[in-house]
């Protein structure tokens, strides 16, 4: 790709139809498709708008999710290639769209300097060679997809009858993506879902061609190596390779905040960075071993045993290798894979080695010097940069009474909330309408959202189908049986307002898109929920394209509207603050458990401070009072952080 940067996953509606605003340019954006409800309301919208037959597809039709959710992503192919070959077909003046592709791209990029040179030239047939190597050198973005492996409700029939495995949320998500016509990747975000990779493992699309090349790549989105590692694993045992290592900072990010124990962006980056060819021949040799069992093999074409011809799928052809060549069982002291790479080798037939998987990194990451030197530092393929496109309308589905509330927004008004249904912190912001709604609800003694579209409905503690934890319904029982306990007025208001946090996401988050596309039926709730990351309480106004393009590549700089620390630091002291906030809830019930969970993730943050002052070298500042203010950064988070440890100790 020519860009190094992508706009990650931006809620369920912020980034619905960010492909069709910027892939054009070439820039990569990442699409949810939780909510088949607003993938096809937005194909009706996007089908009307460029005159393409639209047909509904009914909530009541079989399989309907995953038709919907294939429908949509189609469309979004067929008008982003419209789009992009008109725009390759204009002249490169100023004000072409053509010309705004080339004036996008980093200075870094070969194809821009192709370009720069061929605006030098006079009309000559050098400067048509140039024009025409440059047209054939672009690309246009990606439309991926990210699917939270964890949302994976169980739906039913009109009977009540469960439908099936293969009919939850998330694996008829992925066989909407699957049976599109996208050649692009999926994100895989929310966890591990072993269900999904079974799934996944049925998909012809994520197997190599005999190049090794995917039609559809896996992309894990991940909170460390260790993780990584073993997601990776268990798809390469199922012959799925993962073609990209998305790391995204646990809490310096906007949606859900996965924390983890401690470690911090810089040293799992560097983990990664060190570890990259130990994984890549790990991960191989896993691979390798399940497309010879499968007898996915391609025909060796010469010497140097570059993969030419013929992926065998699913069986093995008489002219191939002999069933009795591949099921014989292992030679003396060999492996079955050791048997089988033999038998393959010697008719002439290999696996073909996979392309490097890409290792990008997101979360707040907020100047062109912290995006430069994670690229070239950790040796990154792109950098995610996500809430700051939050204040770009042509980039992403903010309503207006949003956008200037995030403008306007002070660093107090972004927060970790419990709010998430799923149980897992959510970074939330306090002027949203959807905050104000959830207050003036509870006021009205009716705490909790109408429950329509259910997506995240996985509470059974009073009911015997799964209910979710912001619906009207759940409240009122667990308030009930709140108010029946008889407890201090203190706890009570502590445990009613953990109760009452909790908000509907499923609506809330596609509220805006509806707003601003004007697609909002009569009586539909207008509260707009948002999930920007603590970073864009940096940001000070809105901005163009342009603007926010040219700040990630230094081209113009954005004036932040208050002091901002480091990015490493930044995160450090998120991840301190979360400690000691977490401690101080639980250092009443502190148990051996939990005291040892807290003093390893105290030692993590440690271990992170010292990674960081040896880093200091290679941040390259300019000038020795930016070097001393990190340092100073560092010693503070330290001693807060030492502070916590001491408390730990005492209540242990």
């Amino acid at each position: 790709m020519n860009h190094t940067f992508h706009i990650p996953v931006l809620g369920l509606g912020y980034s619905i139809d960010t492909p069709l605003k910027v892939a054009r340019y070439g820039i990569t954006s990442v699409v949810s498709i939780v909510d088949d409800e607003l993938t096809e309301r937005m194909r009706q919208f996007h089908a009307q708008e460029n005159k393409v037959d639209y047909t509904p597809i009914a909530k009541t039709e079989e399989d309907s999710r995953a038709k919907r959710i294939t429908a949509y992503l189609n469309l979004l192919a067929e008008l982003v290639a419209s789009q992009f070959e008109q725009l390759k077909l204009q002249s490169f003046a100023a004000g072409n769209d053509i010309h705004n592709y080339f004036q996008l791209l980093p200075e870094r990029s070969a194809l821009k300097k192709l370009y720069l040179k061929m605006l030098t030239l006079s009309d000559s047939l050098e400067k048509k060679f140039l024009e025409k190597e440059i047209r054939s050198g672009m690309r246009p973005g990606g439309i991926d997809v990210n699917i939270m492996s964890k949302v994976d409700k169980v739906n039913y029939n009109a009977a009540g009858e469960a439908l099936g495995n293969d009919y939850t949320d998330a694996l008829a998500a992925m066989r909407g993506f699957a049976n599109s016509n996208l050649e692009s990747s999926v994100i895989i975000s929310a966890g591990l879902n072993p269900r999904l990779y079974v799934y996944m493992e049925g998909c012809a699309d994520f197997y190599p061609s005999a190049k090794g090349e995917s039609r559809k790549k896996i992309v894990l989105k991940v909170s460390d190596y260790r993780s990584a590692l073993i997601q990776a694993k268990m798809l390469a045992k199922k012959g799925l390779w993962v073609a990209e290592f998305r790391v995204e900072s646990g809490l310096n990010c906007g949606g859900h905040a996965f924390a983890t124990e401690g470690l911090l962006l810089g040293p799992i980056l560097e983990e990664f960075k060190q570890k990259r060819s130990e994984l890549y021949e790990e991960l191989f040799q896993i691979y390798e071993a399940a497309l010879l069992a499968k007898h996915r093999t391609a025909e060796i074409g010469d010497v140097e045993g570059r993969v030419v011809d013929g992926l065998i799928e699913g069986h093995t052809p008489a002219n191939n290798v002999a069933h009795s060549d591949v099921s014989e069982g292992p030679a003396a002291g060999n492996t079955e894979e050791d048997h089988l790479r033999k038998a393959y080798s010697e008719k002439g037939y290999t696996v073909a080695e996979p392309a490097a998987f890409r290792i990008t990194a997101q979360g707040g990451i907020g100047t062109a010097e912290e995006h430069n030197f994670l690229m070239d530092y950790y040796q990154l393929d792109a950098a995610g940069w996500g809430s700051p496109f939050l204040l770009v309308p042509e980039a992403t589905n903010v309503d207006e009474q949003t956008l200037e509330a995030l403008a306007n927004a002070s660093a107090e008004d972004f927060y970790v909330s419990n709010s998430s249904p799923l149980g897992v912190l959510f970074n939330n912001f306090r002027k949203s309408s959807s905050e104000e709604q959830r207050l003036q609800r509870i006021a009205k003694g009716r705490p909790g959202s109408p429950c329509n579209k259910k997506f995240l409905s996985t509470n059974t503690e009073f009911t015997e189908t799964p209910i979710c934890t912001a619906s009207r319904e759940y409240q009122h029982l667990k308030i009930t049986e709140l108010d029946k306990q008889e407890l201090e007025p203190s706890v009570y208001k502590d445990r009613f307002e953990a109760i009452t946090e909790k908000v509907c996401l499923c609506e809330g988050l596609c509220t805006s898109a509806y707003i601003k596309n004007k697609l909002l039926k009569p009586r539909e709730n207008t509260a707009v929920s948002i999930c920007p990351g603590p970073n864009l309480s940096y940001f000070s106004r809105i901005y163009s394209l342009k603007e926010m393009v040219s700040h990630i590549y230094g081209r113009e700089e954005i004036t932040f509207k208050m002091s901002r620390p480091n990015l490493f630091i930044n995160e450090l002291n998120l991840y301190v603050d979360y400690l000691k906030k977490d401690i101080s809830l639980q250092l009443k019930d502190l148990n051996t458990k939990k005291a040892k969970y807290f003093e390893k993730f105290s030692e993590q943050l440690f271990k992170g401070i010292e990674y960081y002052r040896s880093l200091i070298p290679e941040l390259k500042l300019s000038t020795m009072i930016q070097v001393q203010e990190l340092q100073n950064q560092l010693i503070n988070a330290e001693v807060k952080l030492r502070m916590i440890t001491q408390d730990i100790q005492r209540s242990a």
